[in-house]
């Protein structure tokens, strides 16, 4: 989902630019700051149609195995309440990078080495969390026991 985020990032802030109408969009009333939001808003949209696709294909394998107690409202409330918090930064992030480098495959593997080299930072030497981005602390997962647990109200703070 990220590599997709990162490739449709630099395809919708590179779009004027290549089909040669950047000067004419900047010309419009239209703020840039609504322009962007558009843009940013689009990429979150397609993030959570993406997470409606895996909850649906979840579904059917779990239907396929013959399991057929599917609570869709718990599906709902992971994926877009929780697990979509993941993907946002990243988009802000992408969005940073597409604007300030010129081509749109280069910051796409500008942002696809960061991604993959981040988790490595602690082998060359940098420890300290405020290097790893959007790799905050420990992950929530859903117990038919006890819920999401203790850890559900630290993810809210």
């Amino acid at each position: 989902m990220l590599i997709l985020t990162f490739l449709f990032s630099g395809f919708l802030l590179h779009r004027e630019k290549e089909a040669k109408i950047d000067q004419l969009v900047d010309a419009t009333q239209t703020q840039n700051f609504v322009q962007l939001a558009a843009k940013f808003l689009a990429i979150v949209g397609m993030q959570i149609l993406l997470l409606l696709l895996i909850m649906v294909s979840g579904i059917g394998y779990q239907l396929y195995k013959g399991f057929y107690d599917i609570d869709i409202g718990l599906y709902l409330f992971d994926l877009i309440a929780i697990r979509l918090w993941y993907f946002i930064p990243w988009v802000a992030f992408a969005f940073l990078i597409h604007h300030f480098v010129p081509n749109k495959y280069i910051g796409f593997i500008l942002l696809l080495g960061l991604f993959i080299g981040i988790p490595f930072l602690n082998q060359v030497g940098l420890e300290q969390s405020m290097f790893k981005f959007n790799q905050g602390g420990s992950a929530i997962s859903y117990s038919a026991l006890d819920g999401y647990g203790t850890r559900f109200k630290r993810f809210l703070v």
